[in-house]
């Protein structure tokens, strides 16, 4: 292995970013709100959480926050760091059982959405929690330690990790693109659970119950005081459905679902099964949201999690006479993905 190159060359200068133009840009690279509360469910998935909770809190003056509690096995405080760093770096045969590829997932999808991120843990009896604040990510990217009394305002939030003896709290402090609808926050709450509904609803489906482990509630609260005390009202649950592109039975048409083997070098990378479905199917699996004509072709899966799903990816046109053809396509392989080169 060569030696590394010199710390100090004379032809280089280290030119940190200027953080207070840097950081609203990182908060604005394109996640919508949906993918960004599916990347903490993948956290959740990948921590084998059973269930989850995704609660919407209305505070007092009409802000909204969020909340993603899992069951899952929950962080120490070292792993709970390790989290917190933007890129956190994982080995080949660990990024091949997980969701998330690049160690950005937590933190970017949850500044590109709320003002601040807190983030509590329960394993082993311990909690640990830190915090990825505004004021701390433009001073330099300085990240909160969380006090007990901290991490004991966002616990009661969600009784889910403490009742299962571990798990994790994720807390959007502030969802700022949405400060403009604050003034009717249950109209806001409303629209954004119907949003995740189909969103997760389909990219998940795999995980969801009846066909998988995993079950994802949504709800709403509001958080008062009473004589200086936060107290919460709930209001009505609803678990995520899930949506099956493929959930048709038995196919009417003989030799389907067909499958098929990639040439060459990547006869082993991927798993390619063509489906065709029932004509004048009034099934949501195959309506999907979005429509069934906008859901046909390709559906590209990793670890049996959905990440793209419909259209052909250039191959022919979108046209209504194809609405009933769709190719699930699952990736085995991390390098497909990313050009890992065998390195961690």
């Amino acid at each position: 292995m060569p030696d590394p190159a010199p710390a100090n060359l004379p032809n280089e200068e280290h030119l940190p970013p200027d953080y207070q133009n840097f950081i609203p840009a990182l908060r604005n690279v394109g996640y919508t709100f949906e993918e960004s509360v599916a990347d903490i469910v993948d956290n959740s998935i990948d921590a084998h959480a059973t269930h989850v909770r995704i609660r919407f809190v209305i505070r007092e003056g009409g802000q909204v926050d969020l909340l993603i509690a899992d069951d899952g096995r929950g962080m120490n405080a070292e792993e709970l760091r390790n989290a917190m760093v933007f890129g956190t770096q994982q080995t080949v045969e660990v990024q091949r059982q997980r969701l998330g590829l690049f160690g950005l997932g937590l933190k970017m999808a949850s500044i590109a959405q709320a003002k601040n991120v807190h983030v509590v843990s329960l394993k082993n009896g311990a909690l640990s929690g830190r915090a990825w604040t505004d004021d701390g990510l433009q001073r330099g990217f300085y990240c909160e330690v969380l006090d007990r009394a901290s991490m004991e305002r966002i616990t009661p939030l969600s009784r889910i990790p403490s009742d299962a003896g571990h798990g994790t709290w994720v807390l959007w402090e502030n969802l700022r693109r949405y400060e403009d609808q604050f003034a009717s926050p249950d109209v806001l709450c409303d629209q954004l659970i119907r949003l995740l509904q189909k969103h997760l609803g389909l990219h998940l489906h795999g995980f969801l119950s009846p066909h998988g482990s995993l079950t994802i509630s949504l709800d709403v609260v509001r958080q008062v005081l009473r004589n200086g005390v936060p107290t919460l009202t709930a209001g009505p649950k609803s678990d995520v459905k899930p949506f099956d592109p493929f959930g048709y039975g038995a196919s009417v048409h003989p030799g389907y679902p067909a499958i098929f083997i990639a040439a060459g070098e990547y006869s082993d990378k991927l798993a390619i099964t063509g489906h065709i479905w029932p004509p004048n199917s009034e099934s949501d699996n195959y309506k999907l949201p979005g429509g069934a004509v906008r859901r046909q072709g390709i559906y590209f899966y990793r670890n049996g999690r959905l990440i793209s799903g419909g259209g052909w990816c250039g191959i022919k046109e979108t046209d209504t006479h194809d609405s009933l053809g769709r190719v699930e396509i699952h990736l085995s392989n991390v390098e497909l993905e990313r050009n890992t080169s065998g390195t961690n």
